[in-house]
């Protein structure tokens, strides 16, 4: 474990090196300016931006419920039984490609899964239902 950290450390350290421009290497030599490595501990992400924390077994699980719903209410009963919180809703909206703010409270994350899943279907039958 440490030696992939020195490791990584170092090649971070010749790619800087090796990126600076000649009038950084002048200043360098002169004398007047110097470089400084700071190593800071942070915290460890949670985990990659693309992961999700949600099986995909619930998700389906949850599209199939959604897609079996007759209403938008039943929509927000399914929302609320399987997702209790902003996270897993966050991440079920991000798995269904529905579009979030970060500053969107959990009952705009509701409505706009509940719009982009079930409010399109419910649209498209209405829109057909007019046509027949």
């Amino acid at each position: 474990m440490i030696k992939e950290i020195f490791s990584d450390l170092f090649d971070k350290l010749a790619n800087y090196f090796k990126n600076l421009k000649d009038t950084d290497i002048k200043k360098l030599e002169s004398g007047n300016y110097y470089i400084s490595l700071t190593i800071r501990i942070t915290k460890k992400k949670r985990s990659p931006s693309n992961a999700l924390f949600l099986s995909e077994e619930i998700i389906e699980k949850i599209n199939t419920a959604l897609k079996n719903s007759e209403t938008r209410e039943e929509g927000y009963k399914i929302l609320k039984k399987y997702l209790k919180n902003k996270q897993p809703l966050k991440d079920y909206a991000k798995a269904n490609k529905v579009f979030l703010m970060n500053q969107d409270t959990i009952k705009e994350i509701h409505k706009k899964i509940i719009e982009g899943i079930i409010g399109a279907r419910l649209r498209s039958d209405a829109i057909q239902g007019n046509k027949n």
